[in-house]
């Protein structure tokens, strides 16, 4: 039976290798949620951003962030978003993951403006891989994916790292988000 490591259960964790560390932080933005991950190479992403611009944009100097190569939406909701802002405009990253239903707030237009000014491609989730050097970050796709409540269409992430694993699940409410069956 494979255990999952979700987010509301650690604050800091650094998975050693014979690579290196991966280290995941699960910042304090208050409201909302906010993971930045980066790999035993240097490379980083954000998942999610919390409620405050200001907020995000002391943990990036705190950590002192280098870079960021994906920046991850679970949904559009305003308190998993607005920190996503400050790290898209300063790091330009490559990709902007998100599950493809348009936010209806200003909070929304300003990320995705943010994005197209960035340069960085948009990516809509869909089931697939992407390596974060010797991370590898499988997207979850939410079921569906018809207008509605963006809760229930949540992006989930399934981080992994040697033998580590890590479930991150926005704020979906469906079970079936789980990939029990992933290796």
């Amino acid at each position: 039976m494979t255990r999952w490591v979700t987010t509301g259960l650690l604050l800091l964790t650094s998975v050693a290798a014979a690579q290196g560390n991966l280290t995941i932080r699960f910042l304090d933005v208050g409201q909302g949620d906010a993971v930045l991950i980066t790999s035993p190479e240097g490379k980083s992403m954000v998942y999610d951003g919390g409620r405050s611009e200001t907020r995000m944009r002391e943990l990036i100097q705190q950590y002192q962030i280098k870079n960021v190569s994906l920046v991850a939406a679970s949904h559009a909701d305003a308190d998993h978003i607005t920190g996503l802002v400050p790290v898209v405009e300063q790091f330009k990253p490559q990709l902007f993951l998100n599950n493809g239903l348009a936010g209806t707030t200003q909070i929304w237009s300003k990320l995705t403006t943010a994005v197209q000014q960035a340069g960085t491609k948009g990516l809509v989730a869909i089931d697939q891989i992407i390596n974060l050097g010797s991370v590898k970050v499988t997207v979850i796709p939410p079921p569906g994916m018809k207008a509605g409540d963006q809760n229930l269409h949540s992006v989930g992430l399934l981080i992994q790292y040697g033998n580590f694993k890590v479930l991150m699940t926005g704020d979906s409410e469906t079970v079936g988000l789980a990939p029990i069956s992933r290796s």
